[in-house]
């Protein structure tokens, strides 16, 4: 008896899957022979004119490496002494800046770490 009902549910099951796919197919071949009307005259295309190309190479404004002229180091030694030796060179690094760095008000907070708005 179980084997009966196996064999007739899946003679069902074929059938169905048969019926689907014949359907599916005349469905869709229909679809295809279908066409707009005017659809088989040509319609010329506007001429095609290409954008203008320029080209610049980025070797146009290379400067080769040259030779700087090399200074006496008793100069360059009297020019430090002169303007204040390694002290104006420490004051210079804790000058403020001329524009001075903003956070925002809740970059310590932490906002936006998938907390609720």
């Amino acid at each position: 008896m179980k084997e009966v009902l196996a064999r007739n549910f899946f003679k069902a099951v074929v059938f169905f899957l048969l019926l689907l796919c014949a359907t599916f197919s005349v469905f869709s071949s229909s679809s295809w022979s279908q066409t707009e009307p005017g659809a088989s005259e040509v319609k010329p295309l506007a001429p095609f004119a290409p954008p203008s190309l320029s080209y610049s190479s980025v070797f146009n404004n290379y400067h080769g490496y040259q030779d700087q002229e090399v200074a006496s180091w008793l100069e360059a030694n009297e020019t430090v002494g002169r303007i204040g030796g390694w002290r104006y060179y420490l004051e210079e690094a804790f000058q403020e800046p001329p524009h001075p760095i903003t956070q925002p008000e809740d970059a310590r907070q932490h906002s936006g770490h998938g907390g609720k708005p």
